[in-house]
């Protein structure tokens, strides 16, 4: 056995024992999260960003397209706390945990490009837990940790 096929073994176990440590539901609470996120995009963010990512207004960004979701995380929740451009802020309004779940579903908002480049390699029919057989590891994925 190869040094690379007991690397990809050591990975397997590691991923089965995580796998076992939380099971479902960990699939579940992430799923709840990204559900509480898409609740509060819907509530507060698509007037100009749109259900689905399609910018309604000019010169917004369209999440649809990836626009801007390719910026570090941090960034994202700094635009998201004090504002940019004609985006209002929404640091007195949603909490850090809240403004961490809008980023979570903006993520794999219908239509985004980064679910397509970053995830899907792994996770093809879904997020953000696959079903048996769905999970790709080929691809390069994460370790043991969630893509989002």
């Amino acid at each position: 056995m190869s040094t690379g096929d007991k690397k990809k073994i050591a990975v397997l176990a590691s991923f089965f024992s995580l796998f076992l440590a939380v099971g479902a539901g960990y699939a579940g609470e992430e799923t709840d999260k990204i559900m509480e996120g898409k609740s509060i995009y819907h509530e507060r963010c698509a007037a100009c960003h749109g259900l689905d990512g399609v910018s309604l207004l000019p010169d917004v960004p369209e999440f649809a397209k990836g626009e801007r979701l390719d910026s570090p995380d941090e960034e994202l929740l700094e635009s998201l706390r004090h504002g940019k451009g004609m985006m209002p802020a929404w640091g007195d309004v949603l909490s850090e945990k809240e403004r961490e779940r809008v980023l979570s579903y903006l993520k794999i908002i219908p239509g985004n490009k980064i679910f397509d480049e970053k995830c899907a390699g792994c996770h093809k029919k879904g997020i953000p837990a696959p079903k048996a057989g769905e999970l790709d590891r080929s691809a390069g994925g994460h370790g043991n940790m969630p893509c989002l």
